[in-house]
Order: C-alpha cells, then sequence, then structure tokens
C-alpha cells in the first residue's frame, strides 16, 4: 500500500549531476531523472511511448531526451518532438513527467496528482550543506517491503539486541518507554535513556542519553540523538533537555528516508552531521563507522525477517506496547492511501 500525494526521495543531489541519466524506480513505477542548463530537474517515465525501451538507455540532447532504439527524442514536458522518418507525431505520443524538486541535498518526486504537488508538504530536514556542520552521506537497498524498514526505525527498542556490537547500546532501550506525539503528517518519538555506558565519556563515566525524532509520512526521519553527563535526566525532569544548563557531550543530526522501489525491493538514504568541533575530535567518523556497521546489521534482520514473512503471509504478529509509534504511522499511510483511492474511484484526480 503507498501513498501517492507526497513526495518521495529519489536520490541525494549529488547523484544526480551534469549530463547524466539517472535511472530509479518509485512504488514500482520506472523512472529516469536529469538536469536541464538551467539547473532545474525533469523526471520522466522510464518507458518510450513507441517499443517501451528504458528512456535511460537514452542520450540528453540540450534539454531533450532522444530514445537510442529508434529516435525519438522528447522534451521534458515529456512531449515527443521528433519520430524520424516521419513529419507528423501522433498526439499521444508522450511519456508521463512527475513534479520534482532539489531541497536539502535530496532529490524529491511527486507521484500522486501533480496538482496537488505542494513543496510546503516536504520534510524540513536539515541539508547536508548547513553551515557549522560537517556530514556523512550514503544509501543502501534492502530486499524487503518499505514499510519494515518504517518499523524497525519507528521502534529503537531493538538497539540493545541488533547493535550492541556497532553503537555499544545495552538493553535498557528495550525497558524505557518512549514518548509518542501524533504530528499532522508522522509522529514524534522522544526519550531519555539513563545511566548508559559510553565510548566518548571513557569507561568510568555513565551518561544519559537524549533522542527525538519526527518521522514523517512517505518515510522521512528527522533525528537529533545528544550525550550528557549522567543526571541531566533528572536535571531536565525527563523532558527535552535545556541546552543552557545542560552539557552535550556529543550531538549529532540524522536524516533519513525510506523510499518503495517496488513491492519487494526499497531504498534506505541517510545522513549524520555533527558539528565542526565534534568533527575535529574525530567523533564524526568514529560514529559514521558505528553508523554504517549497524545499518548492515539491520539489513541482515529486515532482510530475513522478509524472506520469513513471505513464507506465510497470513500469519498474524502479536503485537507489543512498543509497537503504538508504527502501528500510528501505518495507520496514516493506509488512511491516506484509502482516500486516495477513494477519490480516484469517484472520478476525481487521487
Amino acid at each position: 500500500m503507498y501513498v501517492k500525494n507526497c513526495w518521495y526521495v529519489a536520490a541525494w543531489n549529488y547523484e544526480v549531476t551534469g549530463k547524466a541519466l539517472f535511472k530509479c524506480s518509485i512504488i514500482n513505477q520506472p523512472i529516469v531523472i536529469y538536469v536541464k542548463d538551467d539547473g532545474q530537474y525533469v523526471a520522466m517515465e522510464d518507458r518510450c511511448c513507441h517499443r517501451a525501451l528504458p528512456l535511460s538507455m537514452g542520450r540528453l540532447e540540450g534539454n531533450d531526451l532522444r530514445c537510442m532504439y529508434h529516435g525519438l527524442k522528447f522534451a521534458p514536458t515529456g512531449q515527443c518532438v521528433e519520430m524520424p522518418g516521419q513529419d507528423r507525431i501522433p498526439p499521444g505520443a508522450c511519456v508521463r513527467t512527475f513534479p520534482v524538486v532539489e531541497a536539502h541535498s535530496w532529490v524529491w518526486v511527486w507521484m500522486g496528482d501533480p496538482d496537488k504537488a505542494d513543496r510546503e508538504l516536504i520534510p524540513e530536514c536539515i541539508a547536508l550543506e548547513t553551515p557549522g556542520l560537517q556530514h556523512r552521506s550514503g544509501h543502501i537497498e534492502y530486499d524487503a517491503d518499505y514499510q519494515l524498514i518504517n518499523d524497525n526505525l519507528l521502534d529503537f527498542s531493538h538497539l540493545g539486541y541488533v547493535h550492541s556490537a556497532s553503537f555499544g547500546t545495552s538493553e535498557d532501550w528495550a525497558y524505557t518507554r518512549p514518548k509518542i506525539v501524533r504530528l499532522e503528517r508522522g509522529v514524534r518519538v522522544q526519550r531519555w535513556v539513563t545511566n548508559q555506558a559510553s565510548r566518548i565519556a571513557g569507561p568510568e563515566n555513565k551518561v544519559d542519553i537524549w533522542g527525538t525524532y519526527d518521522y514523517m509520512l512517505p518515510g522521512v526521519m528527522i533525528m537529533n540523538m545528544r550525550v550528557t553527563p549522567a543526571g541531566s535526566a533528572q536535571l531536565n525532569n525527563m523532558e527535552p533537555p535545556d541546552l543552557t544548563k545542560t552539557a552535550t557531550l556529543f550531538s549529532q543530526f540524522s536524516c533519513q528516508a525510506v523510499t518503495p522501489i517496488s513491492d519487494t525491493r526499497s531504498r534506505y538514504s541517510f545522513s549524520v552531521l555533527t558539528s565542526d568541533e565534534d568533527a575535529e575530535r574525530g567523533l564524526l567518523d568514529a560514529f559514521w563507522a558505528n553508523t554504517r556497521q549497524a545499518f548492515d546489521e539491520d539489513r541482515a534482520v529486515i532482510e530475513a525477517q522478509a524472506k520469513s514473512m513471505a513464507m506465510d503471509p497470513a500469519r498474524k504478529l502479536i503485537p507489543s506496547v512498543y509497537d503504538s509509534a508504527l502501528g500510528q504511522f501505518r495507520w496514516m499511510i493506509e488512511k491516506q492511501a484509502r482516500e486516495e483511492s477513494s477519490a480516484s474511484a469517484d472520478g476525481v484526480p487521487g
């Protein structure tokens, strides 16, 4: 089940540059993306209307894209403007295009009704180029339904079991319930985890960890994690830290986006950002190495989960108290998808 009237992350902006054609797929729709001479992006169905060759196998000619099977040329609007060997171009000779914008270092594509494409609905992520911050970024792909990745990111009780080797997290994460706040197009998840061992503070010192993130449709996370001296949680009455009285030993921001490629494959884009000072202390590179290891750990678990579920898809799963955030988010996806489907059935563009 997919929401269409929303912005999906197709790529990092540095993946779509120059005169290269960027090939991707979003919710089972093959797409080719390129940049025009004026710097604006074009997102086009990756299928020639003549004999169905992927247009990503074509070549750019100025701002137009030529299919390299029989030579049809398409303008950025998707309209065919040249058919070699004939003067008349059939009126139906065109391919679908999609609204596409660059924001917060990502290239976003709107998969629904173009008239409803509202740039204000792009979540407020943290750009890689944010002054005062240094970053690392990347992406991986999963052989799994995208909602399983959303589920994983909305329930951090797994950290002490899946990531004890990479992040060094304890099982206390499974015994510390977060505060969950419903947002208009997502959920906010916040918690303190107290009296933790930390590689940053050293073996003799304990720390309190504050974490907060917004998780927005269709699967975009904006997160901040802070490592603070032990006692900080009580100092702040278990509420968000007052930074005027709470020391920060390490802070990192992260933006992450889950994009369904197909029903069984997903793209996961992610960044880590720290202050210039923390980066110069080597903390960014150390945390990035742990992060990449952790994401490989997640992928192994989620792909194994997907295979197990595929063997008996009708089998009921038993919920736990930690399924609240992911349950609410799945409900949001299902609600909007149903509304779009109903509107489409009534003849109203979804």
